[in-house]
């Protein structure tokens, strides 16, 4: 059913998961720009989002959400050596099993009933044509993406995600699974696994574009080998730049690239990495501790967090674009699609890039991605 007009008048509503590793966006209320003009004739596509506020998505402008739909990781004391030396805990899976199917569906229902709330708004589109068709309708068009590989190691799952409307994957997120690695944890044997491979082949022949983002460089390497179609990293950095393996090297950069794929960078104000660790740890130990049942945690988890910001990096977007070319490079909000995308068009103008390159850069590298991978 659809939201009353008196329900949408107030089109803050919010569906998503929020990160607690970085500050709150900026107080100052977003004002229209000179821009708007450029900006409105770009489609602009958030590589990764993790919140859905359609008053934001209204004000930046943004036309197309890739939004992340998780089974929920918990940062925990560590307890083994595949943890980093400088760090404090340890990633892990809340559910096991079939239950993180369970979860998936838990939140893809939830979604798709705030879908159907604001139909007038909003639209999951799985295929090329209804992405078009729905950006030209003026509502924002939501990509469903699994934010990890819960597949409970069951190609099956993978088809049934497919089959659920799922058109994006990240191979992992933070917490490893047995079949790859991330880029904070490692397994025994690094990369991706027999099996890691065949995950990477179903994606191809499903037509679900695969994102490297948070996979470790031995598993960007293997799925860089073992795919026939694009891959992205939907939200990264240049590790030239920053120095942290999260980024990506140069030569990951180049070979995502070169399957025609998109590297999408990140624009969030984050905290150090040691705040960010520190933050997360308090938290989810502190969860833990109040919610045994894992359902109930996974539903405790979407009330305690805070909003991220988001600011343009124009140095590592300079950096990708030197270093792929203008075509390979994309953008990011990571967490909260915020008004300030409409003033991303101007950053980037006023830096030196044509109307043509930051449509490109603000979303049309993506969008061609998202439709060859699925034609």
């Amino acid at each position: 059913m659809k939201a009353s007009e008196n329900e949408t008048q107030g089109l803050g509503d919010r569906i998503g998961h929020l990160d607690t590793t970085t500050g709150p966006s900026p107080e100052s209320p977003y004002k229209p720009k000179v821009w708007d003009t450029l900006h409105r004739q770009c489609t602009v596509v958030d590589a990764y989002s993790a919140l859905i506020d359609l008053h934001d998505l209204q004000c930046g402008g943004v036309n197309v959400i890739l939004q992340a739909l998780s089974a929920v990781e918990m940062y925990v004391e560590a307890d083994d050596a595949n943890t980093r030396g400088d760090e404090e805990g340890q990633w892990m899976h809340l559910f096991k099993g079939r239950d993180m199917v369970r979860r998936l569906r838990q939140e893809l229902d939830a979604h798709l009933q705030f879908v159907e709330t604001y139909a007038d708004h909003i639209s999951v589109a799985g295929t090329g044509t209804q992405l078009t068709e729905v950006v030209r309708s003026g509502r924002v068009a939501l990509v469903l993406m699994l934010k990890s590989g819960w597949i409970d190691n069951d190609l099956d799952v993978l088809r049934q995600y497919h089959d659920w409307g799922f058109r994006v994957m990240a191979l992992c997120h933070l917490a490893p699974f047995d079949w790859v690695d991330s880029s904070v944890e490692a397994n025994e044997t690094p990369g991706l696994s027999g099996f890691g491979r065949r995950v990477v082949h179903t994606c191809n022949e499903l037509g679900m574009l695969v994102d490297l983002s948070h996979a470790s460089h031995q598993t960007c390497r293997d799925a860089l080998e073992a795919t026939a179609r694009p891959l992205v990293a939907t939200h990264s950095k240049c590790r030239a730049l920053s120095g942290s393996d999260r980024d990506l090297p140069d030569d990951l950069m180049s070979a995502i690239a070169g399957t025609g794929g998109v590297v999408g960078i990140l624009a969030p104000t984050a905290r150090t990495s040691a705040e960010s660790r520190q933050a997360r740890l308090q938290r989810d130990k502190r969860q833990l501790e109040q919610f045994p049942d894992p359902f109930e945690l996974a539903a405790a988890k979407l009330y305690d967090a805070e909003v991220w910001g988001t600011k343009l990096d124009l140095r590592h977007i300079d950096h990708a674009v030197e270093l792929v070319g203008i075509d390979h490079v994309g953008l990011a909000s990571h967490a909260q699609n915020s008004p300030q995308w409409r003033d991303f068009t101007k950053d980037l103008m006023q830096h030196g890039y044509s109307a043509e390159e930051a449509c490109k850069i603000l979303g049309g590298n993506m969008l061609r991605v998202l439709q060859e991978s699925w034609a």
